[in-house]
């Protein structure tokens, strides 16, 4: 008789003899045996996934990272909190092992290792050769001056102040004064100045903001009457500003940094002040978390009047220095520069962290930010499990804190965790489906997981329904219940039996159904599971074959990715769907018929930004209350990237640009508060197919931004961030800048963009596209046009449009062509041709055509097609030098469509509406 060995918890917990160490970061695994204070040598073992550290005393330390074993019998060891079921005898435990050690797991798994056969720590560690210095004789010794004839006297550094009052001057040194008013406007001036500076002080004293700002505009509104009253304030000001920045851009750094005026948004209305003075503060700039958190801007304030042109500049070389910083390991420096200066907590939360301050970031993020979520996963990362456990459950995020306490041996806390998790996927578009998932992979708990993808199913057609009953039926296949499975069999039939055409959806569940009738446990209902499959691709075969598409690319599209049906099953389709297609006329010329295959509605509030990874058809669409939703197409899934509101206010604000990596793994939101700030987040997709968040970072001096496609350069994805100004260049894991280009003419303002690899401009290894207000340039990384390529397009959208950035459209046939299509204001059509050659970007051809009605959204389909979206149908147009060619039409009703994207996976057209709704159309060829 054989009995499964399966852990049980105990109410009490022993001391740990071993520790389970998961990764395979070595550097983590001996910084734990310094911790420890233990040597490793003889007392490291390698199992899968990870290492046995065997201890030299019993240790009752909880440590991050590791499961605490203890021994449960000679070799056989177990969580210090758990027992075996059923219990062994002595002999039993050691015919188990049979000169082995095993490891039982909370997760179930079983690990093994010669528990006389440590690992060498040769085999863990490698040491480069160094190498050898070329010989050489040594430096001449310098020749010392014989005599000193002269001595020259350093005349200290002179203040912005003795500048100005100066009455030495040269030839064109005299710059012209504001223009002088009368007498009465003057006298009203200087009243309504002096009655500002009056409320500025008393705000500052009361610490009252608004009253404060009230005495600014006084003071401006004077400074308007009388112009030479801006002498006073304005000029001074603007030198020691101008002082400021020359001393950061040809000075001494370290001086300019004690003198650094503090910028960016005040956090604190106790804090900032409306300064009208012009003295620079004077600090020690040492890094301290007390000065990160308390001194940022007490002594100067944020507001100096006048002179925004020179802030913005200075906040341009402030980010300089703490990327430099960064990039010469001084992160300490770099905190306190995002901090102190820029009042930038996020990046300055991310430097410390990369500085293992996990401690001062989990703080910072606290204190400055009310960021729960990133303060728990500082809080781990610096080993205080508690407290990362108590953020992670204050800030909502449940799977994390189950993955925590996972990771401690905690497995039935951890449950508890993953199930409120699952709560909050239920409740959001087409959740049952990943809380589902979270439970069988994460959880180890695949019959709760049951329930939840029978919900699903209960939910058709909306949600995630078809994925969901192919993931029930697998749950019944492993447990060999053929009468469940012929029971959901039966309900798609019905289901199925009054619907006129089948989506492409439900050919995975039917190759699911034959690639599970090959196992053994389901031998009694092989023969019906084959005959149903079989039934069910025909209809959908027939529905194909009923608009005239060539049966070789029908038969391709439904069996070719399967590989579990035979070659002659696939002939006879092939036979079969020739002899319907015969009969339909194929669609050469313009044809107008339905062809509407799928709707759905995804989110609850209107679309404000949508983007699509081309390697694997996914969809991404930002709504205006925050939520972020992934469509696979394929499956018909829905996957929430983020629906719904963090702690941090910003989270919840409208999308603003979303830009996704090839592959659909990467995914980067840009949230845009609507008065000049926003939040930059990256998220990446998970082994069991979520989205989970890496990072965020607050983003100032937003005006119409939008984000670049992703691209990977040298193992390392970027994404471009047009905030207004200038293009940074970021990368998407870390937030973290590789520079940025700033274009020369002031007006203008890119409405899009694209990073593409390709012939590298001399600083940067990529290629830079953007158009510079007069037409699409080549862009060198300083802002200088490399090549212009003569198309003057400017793409935009129409009035009624609600996304927030510009959707444009490319493909890259080969490295040497690129096409571009999209709309203009008044909806017109425009698609240009442009080829690569010798590190240049040449028209090749260009087009544009305005319809009977505003075209709402076009897309590049393949090469030189193209589908334009009225409110009524979509055209399919062929591109050519001199004209477009509309070649079918296809009568649908879509009034409010904003943007619109390939399935190239399923054959359709992917249509997106403002209101949230998704329509898929077959492509007619």
């Amino acid at each position: 008789m054989k009995v499964p060995l399966q852990l049980k918890r105990r109410s009490s917990s022993e001391p740990a003899v071993a520790f389970l160490f998961l990764g395979s970061d070595v550097t983590e695994l001996f910084r734990l045996c310094a911790q420890l204070g233990l040597d490793p040598t003889g007392r490291l073992h390698g199992v899968d996934g990870g290492f046995v550290i065997k201890l030299e005393r019993p240790n009752s330390q909880p440590f991050p990272g590791v499961v605490r074993l203890r021994r449960s019998a000679t070799d056989l060891y177990v969580p210090v909190d758990a027992e075996l079921v059923p219990a062994l005898l002595d002999d039993e435990a050691e015919g188990l092992v049979q000169g082995r050690a095993l490891v039982f797991s909370p997760w179930g798994d079983v690990l093994s290792f010669h528990p006389r056969r440590p690992l060498d720590l040769a085999e863990l560690l490698s040491v480069e050769a160094s190498r050898g210095l070329a010989w050489q004789s040594l430096p001449e010794p310098a020749v010392l001056a014989p005599r000193i004839e002269e001595i020259l006297l350093e005349i200290p550094h002179e203040s912005p102040e003795t500048w100005l009052e100066s009455d030495e001057g040269g030839i064109g040194s005299e710059s012209p004064r504001p223009d002088e008013a009368g007498p009465i406007s003057t006298m009203t001036g200087q009243a309504i100045l002096g009655a500002g500076r009056g409320l500025i002080w008393l705000g500052q004293a009361l610490g009252l903001q608004g009253l404060a700002k009230l005495g600014a505009a006084w003071a401006g509104e004077a400074m308007r009457l009388a112009p030479r009253l801006s002498e006073a304030v304005l000029g001074r000001q603007a030198a020691a500003l101008k002082s400021l920045l020359r001393e950061f851009r040809e000075g001494d750094l370290d001086l300019a940094l004690r003198r650094a005026l503090p910028l960016g948004e005040a956090d604190d209305s106790r804090g900032s002040s409306i300064e009208t003075g012009d003295q620079l503060p004077s600090n020690p700039f040492i890094y301290s978390l007390t000065e990160l958190l308390g001194n940022a801007g007490r002594k100067s304030g944020t507001v100096w009047l006048g002179a925004d042109d020179v802030l913005n500049e200075l906040k341009r070389e402030y980010r300089k220095a703490a990327e430099e910083a960064q990039r010469r390991g001084d992160p300490r420096r770099a905190a306190l520069i995002y901090g102190k200066l820029l009042k930038d907590y996020r990046q300055a939360a991310h430097a410390l962290s990369v500085a293992e301050l996990h401690h001062d970031a989990a703080i910072l993020l606290l204190t400055k930010l009310e960021d729960w979520r990133g303060a728990a996963r500082e809080f781990e990362a610096a080993g205080e499990i508690d407290r990362a456990l108590q953020f992670y459950q204050q800030g909502g995020d449940h799977e994390a804190a189950g993955d925590l306490r996972l990771r401690v041996g905690e497995v039935e806390e951890a449950l508890i965790e993953y199930q409120r998790a699952a709560k909050v996927l239920i409740a959001s578009e087409g959740g049952h489906l990943s809380a589902g998932r979270l439970l069988a992979m994460k959880a180890k708990r695949p019959d709760l997981a049951l329930g939840l993808y029978l919900a699903g199913w209960n939910q058709r057609p909306r949600g995630n329904a078809v994925a969901c009953l192919i993931e029930a039926t697998d749950q019944y296949a492993e447990a060999g219940s053929s009468r469940e499975i012929i029971g959901l069999l039966n309900e798609v039939d019905t289901y199925l039996a009054d619907r006129w055409s089948i989506e492409a959806e439900w050919d995975h569940y039917y190759h699911e159904l034959a690639r599970l009738a090959g196992q053994p446990a389901l031998e009694s209902i092989r023969e019906e599971l084959l005959d149903r499959a079989r039934l069910g691709l025909a209809a959908r075969l027939r529905g194909l074959a009923k608009t005239g598409r060539p049966s070789g690319r029908i038969v391709s599209e439904v069996f070719g990715r399967s590989g579990v049906w035979p070659s002659s099953v696939v002939r006879d389709a092939v036979f079969a769907t020739r002899a319907v297609v015969k009969s339909f006329p194929a669609l050469t010329e313009r044809t107008t018929k339905p062809g509407v295959t799928r709707k759905s509605r995804i989110g609850t509030s209107d679309v404000t930004a949508a983007c699509s990874a081309p390697g694997s058809d996914d969809l991404f669409l930002g709504f205006e209350s925050g939520d972020v939703y992934c469509f696979r197409s394929e499956r018909n899934e829905v996957i929430p990237v983020a629906t719904y509101p963090l702690p941090i206010a910003a989270y919840s604000l409208p999308i603003a640009a979303l830009a996704a990596s090839h592959d659909g793994q990467s995914l980067v939101v840009l949230r845009n508060t609507g008065h000049d700030s926003g939040v930059l987040s990256s998220y990446a997709a998970s082994p069991e197919g979520t989205y989970r968040l890496i990072l965020s970072m607050s983003v100032d001096d937003l005006a119409r931004p939008w984000l670049t496609p992703i691209i990977t350069v040298d193992g390392v994805e970027l994404v471009g961030v047009w905030d207004g100004q200038a293009l940074y260049y970021m990368t998407v894991r870390t937030l973290t800048s590789w520079g940025s280009t700033t274009l020369p003419r002031p007006d203008s303002d890119p409405p899009a963009g694209l990073l593409f690899p390709g012939p590298p401009s001399p600083v940067l290894p990529f290629s830079v596209l953007l158009h510079d207000g007069r037409e699409w340039c080549l862009i060198e990384p300083g802002g200088t046009t490399r090549h212009a390529t003569g198309l003057v397009w400017r793409p935009s959208q129409t009035p009624t449009n609600s996304l927030h950035s510009v959707a444009l459209s490319w493909y890259r046939s080969d490295p040497e062509h690129l096409e571009l299509v999209g709309l203009d204001r008044e909806g017109a059509l425009f698609w240009a041709a442009l080829r690569f050659d010798e590190g240049l970007l040449d028209l090749v051809a260009s087009n544009r055509i305005l319809g009977e009605r505003p075209y709402l959204a076009a897309a590049l389909v393949r090469s030189r097609v193209v589908a334009v979206v009225t409110a009524s149908r979509i055209d399919w147009f062929r591109c050519g030098a001199d004209r477009f060619t509309l070649f079918s039409s296809t009568q649908v009703d879509i009034p409010s469509a904003i943007a619109c994207f390939p399935s190239r996976r399923t054959g359709e057209l992917i249509v997106a509406s403002s209101d949230g709704y998704l329509v898929q159309v077959n492509l007619p060829f």
